[in-house]
């Protein structure tokens, strides 16, 4: 009985994630190594921060399709070191955090786990720690010289919370779109309340929250389009609003009936 109902919601799982891609490529979304972002935001002459930049993937797809100057922060050496060298890549040995000054690395089995949070790295096997250069958002935007980036994007293995609780609502409302992975799918990390409290934060600043990853009931995939940079048409609204309130809600629904069955 249950292994028929299952295969009963393949259909509407399907149907339900091919109305997703739709409505993401119709409201201007492009999805760039896990993380979403609003396209037409973005141009040759748009600034990115890629925090958690491992061997520079996201920093050159962004140059290849949209011609980006890209700011890549990297502080486990033996990744940086394989970061290319590009005009428009700046490679920095830098972990983006909350302070500034020096944190302790945990290196992990998998190269995309290396954290300050020993239990993310340990997930896949310790492989010892490593001691990097720590850098606040603000203090790192000063370094550089830009005011207003157009993405941040963090995939910092626990450490996204502190960089925007940290950061001042001056500095946030300045950024033109946030794409980050929260942590909230691992055991220790599944309070819902830090994460709850930056979407109201970030909201009140004018910017719009699209969590991709809501099927799954986490934050893993989790975009803040600005809406004081990005002037968002009927279209593009009409299908966020559907994808944010319809489509991905009842996909979220359909994960967990498919999860009570299995």
């Amino acid at each position: 009985m249950k292994r028929s109902l299952i295969r009963a919601g393949v259909l509407p799982r399907r149907l339900l994630d091919s109305c997703l891609r739709w409505q993401s490529r119709s409201a201007g979304l492009a999805s760039i190594h896990g993380h979403h972002l609003f396209a037409p935001g973005l141009a040759s002459s748009s600034v990115v921060i890629d925090a958690g930049a491992h061997v520079g993937e996201f920093s050159r797809e962004m140059v290849e399709r949209f011609g980006c100057l890209c700011y890549a922060l990297e502080p486990v050496p033996e990744l940086f070191g394989r970061i290319p060298e590009h005009p428009r890549v700046r490679r920095f040995p830098l972990a983006l955090g909350g302070s500034d000054g020096e944190v302790v690395l945990h290196l992990s089995g998998n190269p995309q786990a290396n954290s300050v949070h020993a239990a993310i790295a340990e997930g896949f096997g310790s492989r010892g720690t490593v001691v990097a250069s720590l850098t606040s958002l603000e203090r790192f935007l000063e370094r550089i010289g830009v005011a207003e980036p157009d993405l941040l994007k963090l995939d910092i293995e626990g450490s996204e919370i502190a960089v925007l609780e940290s950061a001042s609502d001056g500095t946030l409302r300045r950024i033109g779109q946030i794409t980050v992975e929260f942590h909230d799918f691992l055991d220790g990390f599944r309070d819902g309340a830090p994460i709850a409290a930056l979407k109201r934060r970030l909201e009140r600043a004018g910017f719009l929250c699209v969590v991709a990853s809501r099927p799954g009931g986490d934050h893993s995939d989790t975009l803040f389009i600005n809406r004081r940079r990005h002037r968002l048409g009927l279209v593009p609204r009409i299908h966020l609003f559907l994808m944010r309130h319809v489509t991905l809600e009842l996909r979220r629904l359909l994960h967990r009936v498919r999860a009570l069955l299995s």
